[in-house]
């Protein structure tokens, strides 16, 4: 599908006017029990957090503030490869 000048002027313009911003400060800690097979340790992590500051999203089905002490609980699920295990893979979730 292609567009003319002015659709696109129009889309450029609604699409600036969503935005996700957060200015925090984010404090926490995590425990990882991993599987340590060689070449491929599979793992997963745990913590517990916080976060101070303020955070805003705005898109078409969401329209929310917050500010203050939040708290959260972070959970991963991932793999380490290679011979060290130096290179990580994983899904997170906050």
């Amino acid at each position: 599908m292609t567009y003319n000048k002015f659709q696109k002027r129009i889309l450029n313009s609604l699409l600036t006017e969503y935005e996700a911003t957060s200015k925090a400060l984010l404090l926490g800690g995590k425990v990882r029990i991993c599987a340590p097979i060689p070449w491929v340790a599979h793992y997963f992590e745990i913590g517990i957090g916080t976060s101070l500051g303020s955070f805003k999203t705005y898109l078409p089905n969401i329209n929310k503030q917050k500010k203050g002490l939040l708290m959260h609980i972070p959970f991963s699920l991932g793999l380490a490869l290679g011979r060290s295990n130096n290179v990580e893979f994983e899904l997170t979730y906050y």
